[in-house]
């Protein structure tokens, strides 16, 4: 998902920009004759190509190019000269005059070009640079200076300098073609839609291998939004109004056009939306624009199923079944059902949002888990109420109270516990919405308490912090770390149901060991569950061929209810892994090895998903 959103934040400001006509820009500007030629021969068109099939009647190679961009520009020139039916090995002048016209647009106007022919079919080409064009001086201004007109030539002056187009830097034309294009996209975008360049001129001297550049804008008046009407999908307007950041009046950007765009779309409801301004009712007297917003519904019920498989858990199933839209203020809910061979869980969600349905509603949820491993087995049901925020900063909050009423099995301890538990859990992640990100960090941390005097069997507090973060040391590696700390405090391990002791092992935790078989044991060496967790793990990926890296890992932690006792509590695992980069997400493969025992355990781990 997070995949697709990044998709349509580049997608959304590109599909309102196609929506606009280029010719609300006006005028094309003037160039004076000497740009006229200079500017020709960055765009002239390669010679006539022979017809398919036949074949070149020299090899032409070059060198001593000023540099890779130079020299890519004659060998493009110069292979479809080769390829011309009438040209000739002995036509020296017409070499010479293709790598001219490849030189000059990355300002080499005065290049000494001197052709070889050291043997028959083959011709030698050597290029004396001679002195590159520089800027000698750039003029980019506005028509007038109003606030607005001088925030365009700030930004023209921004662009222009991340370009190199300054003084005493290289005339380079392909630059300057691009940064014409950026001026005009932001005179679109910002609803300059009568704006115009009306001065664009650069006048070389090939003397003085000097050029000056005149830019002018003239943006004329900005346009503000006019109607905005919302279309399609009616019984959910109300829902989402508030939703819809613009309002009429406001000065028009293609930005705040593709926000809107985005975060409708967010909210789950819709199948497709589309933000676009109004041209054809567009009133130039006035300056408006009106914007209309289409809405197109999801499927009333949504059903999903996957299959998949990992080393902790073996094969495993699960179907859900969604309403995106189940009344006017926006509710959803969404109901599942997982199976694997460890666990089995039924869950259902409500929603209902509060001030957006994306980053403030209410969620009432009711869970049944089953769960059979090791020396655990528990049934669960679990029913809670939360509160999900995300209206200040980056920093997720969810403050809920759940019930929980469990059965359970844990070694030699058996009992039925009732549990009252107040709690929030803070999180963050940040990536850059791909599903190989090259950096990213998430962060959660959590508390939960259990009181005898909030009706609850156990006093008790739970607390839990994780940390992952990626990093790419060079182009294609990882380097990912990742560390886990909990803790329960106030009670007797024995007093705190089995599904929330702490356990470690497996493809998440310490790679070497199986599925959570890291734990304190009884006399009998069963596995009882601890009150203390602590996890850390350090693994490097390395590109060895396309879409695939090689990684080498160390992971180490232990569970235990007294970290003063012996330190062969902690276990450490390393090993070698492959990462394939597939469409949905990392898959991985790792050979891990217990090196903290004394018969060292190894263990094959598969997953799936984002290192994140």
């Amino acid at each position: 998902m997070k995949n697709l959103l990044s998709l349509l934040r580049l997608a959304a400001p590109l599909a309102i920009l196609a929506a606009l006509p280029t010719a609300a820009l006006g005028a094309e500007e003037a160039v004076p004759e000497d740009a006229a030629k200079a500017e020709a021969a960055s765009s002239a068109e390669a010679p006539e190509r022979q017809d398919a099939g036949e074949t070149p009647e020299a090899e032409i190679e070059v060198a001593d190019a000023p540099d890779d961009e130079a020299e890519d520009n004659v060998e493009a020139y110069l292979r479809a000269l080769s390829a011309r039916k009438s040209f000739s090995e002995e036509r020296d002048d017409l070499v010479r005059e293709a790598c001219e016209k490849a030189l000059v647009p990355y300002g080499w106007y005065s290049p000494e070009i001197e052709v070889r022919h050291p043997e028959k079919g083959k011709i030698e080409v050597r290029i004396g640079r001679g002195e590159r064009t520089l800027y000698r001086e750039v003029r980019i201004e506005t028509a007038a200076e109003s606030p607005e007109e001088g925030r365009i030539a700030a930004f023209a002056r921004e662009k222009a300098a991340e370009y190199g187009i300054e003084k005493g830097k290289p005339l380079i034309h392909p630059q300057y073609e691009s940064f014409k294009s950026d001026i005009t996209a932001k005179l679109i975008s910002d609803g300059y839609f009568n704006g115009k360049i009306t001065n664009s001129t650069v006048v070389v001297s090939r003397e003085e291998a000097k050029a000056d550049l005149s830019f002018t804008i003239e943006p004329g008046t900005r346009f503000t939004y006019g109607k905005i009407t919302m279309e399609g999908f009616e019984e959910s307007h109300g829902a989402v109004k508030g939703l819809v950041s613009v309002k009429e009046g406001d000065l028009f950007s293609a930005l705040d056009l593709a926000s809107v765009n985005q975060t409708l779309y967010e909210t789950g409801y819709y199948k497709s939306v589309i933000v676009r301004p109004d041209m054809r009712e567009m009133d130039s007297g006035n300056s408006l624009v009106p914007v209309r917003i289409g809405l197109k519904a999801k499927p009333r019920n949504l059903t999903e199923w996957s299959l998949g498989y990992s080393t902790d858990e073996g094969p495993r199933g699960s179907v859900s079944w969604k309403r995106p839209f189940a009344g006017s203020r926006g509710q959803s809910w969404k109901s599942a059902l997982s199976v694997s061979g460890v666990t089995q869980a039924a869950n259902f969600s409500y929603y209902i949002p509060r001030e957006n349905p994306i980053d403030d509603y209410y969620r009432l949820s009711a869970e049944y888990r089953h769960k059979d491993l090791n020396d655990t087995e528990f049934q669960n049901l679990t029913v809670g109420g939360h509160y999900f925020t995300r209206t200040h900063g980056r920093w997720e909050r969810d403050y809920f109270i759940e019930t929980s009423f469990e059965s359970y099995d844990q070694s030699d301890d058996s009992d039925d516990v009732f549990l009252l538990m107040p709690g929030a859990e803070i999180s963050r992640l940040t990536t850059d919405g791909t599903t190989d990100p090259a950096s990213g960090e998430r962060i959660r941390l959590s508390a939960r308490f259990s009181s005898e005097k909030l009706l609850s069997a156990e006093d008790f507090v739970i607390l839990d912090a994780f940390y992952r973060r990626i990093w790419s040391p060079t182009d294609g590696s990882r380097l990912v770390i990742r560390a886990e700390q909990g803790a329960i405090l106030g009670s007797s391990i024995d007093d705190v149901p089995s599904s929330l002791r702490f356990f470690a092992g497996g493809d998440q935790s310490v790679r070497g060991f199986g599925y959570e078989k890291i734990s304190p044991k009884n006399s009998d060496g069963e596995l009882t569950g601890a009150k203390y967790l602590t996890v850390g793990s350090v693994e490097l990926q390395v590109p060895v061929m396309n879409k695939v890296r090689m990684a080498i890992f160390a992971d180490a932690g232990t569970a235990t209810n007294d970290y003063g006792d012996d330190s062969d509590d902690i276990k450490v695992g390393t090993g070698l892994g492959v990462r394939y980069i597939s469409p949905v997400g990392p898959i991985r493969a790792d050979i891990g090895v217990g090196v903290s025992e004394t018969h060292i355990p190894i263990r094959l781990h598969f997953g799936l998903g984002l290192d994140l």
